[in-house]
């Protein structure tokens, strides 16, 4: 075996896949220890996902998929206005800009650097 994965599948209704999680245990193969260390392994990624959904970390998907059974158009909607408020060009330059500024220092008294003729 060249490749080991401990895979971990939390399903919903239906057996839709909500989570999955995806470990790998390659470093361990030929290990004496192997099938210690892989059933360790396992029982703390099923715990954590055990954890992550008693913690509510799922609530919020669970709800919107409801949503989207109750009414598919509405929440395609309302999705499809939300993008384009937030990817809107003038949003998405405006924060690219912002991000660059915060980049690139700007030196007492240097002028902003200037595109050439090619850039622009």
């Amino acid at each position: 075996m060249k490749y080991g994965h401990i895979i971990t599948h939390l399903f919903m209704d239906g057996g839709r896949i909500l989570k999955s999680v995806k470990t790998s245990y390659s470093e361990y193969i030929g290990s004496e220890r192997m099938s210690e260390i892989v059933r360790e392994m396992m029982k703390q990624q099923h715990k954590a996902m055990f954890i992550a959904l008693r913690d509510g970390k799922f609530d919020a998907i669970v709800e919107m998929l409801g949503r989207l059974r109750e009414d598919p158009a509405g929440l395609r909607s309302h999705a499809r206005s939300e993008a384009e408020r937030l990817f809107a060009p003038e949003v998405v330059c405006e924060r690219i800009s912002a991000a660059l500024q915060r980049l690139v220092p700007e030196e007492a008294g240097s002028a902003p650097p200037q595109l050439s003729d090619a850039a622009r």
